[in-house]
């Protein structure tokens, strides 16, 4: 057993380090999409610190049988950042690789909205029909499911 410092050691000190806390995530994300591909039909993103509403799992599951025959890359089940978002397994890896690719230059949630942009958007039109299209992309099911609690 180890006692923690309140002072790194020199070895931190001199060890450059690559990758902030946001760009690790958005790497850890991308991978787990890549492993979960080719698992089940659908991949919901959530995280050990939150607390889900009480039938959440019905409730997904109407929702996304409502919607199954729209054109979604991703369904809400929450407004907190990534939390709670459906996608299609089969559209894991685009979307992995878009946040590869970008990894170190957005959180997350920013990266997932510029996906959509890169999707649907023309910049020769305005930015209402750009949110117009985007939001055919995502579907929000009211109110939220989940809770971020922190730990």
């Amino acid at each position: 057993i180890t006692t923690p410092t309140s002072t790194p050691s020199k070895r931190r000190l001199e060890t450059p380090r690559t990758e902030s806390n946001g760009e690790q995530s958005n790497l850890d994300y991308s991978f787990l999409m890549l492993y979960a591909q080719d698992r089940g039909t659908y991949y919901v993103q959530l995280e050990d610190d939150i607390v889900a509403k009480a039938g959440y799992y019905s409730d997904m599951k109407t929702f996304t049988t409502q919607t199954a025959s729209d054109e979604w890359l991703y369904l809400e089940f929450s407004q907190l950042g990534f939390i709670g978002k459906m996608f299609k397994t089969h559209d894991l890896p685009m979307i992995a690789e878009f946040f590869l690719m970008f990894h170190k230059d957005k959180p997350i949630d920013w990266l997932l909205d510029h996906l959509l942009w890169v999707k649907v958007c023309n910049p020769e039109k305005d930015n209402k029909d750009c949110e117009q299209q985007k939001s055919r992309l995502k579907q929000r099911y009211k109110p939220s499911l989940f809770q971020h609690v922190g730990l």
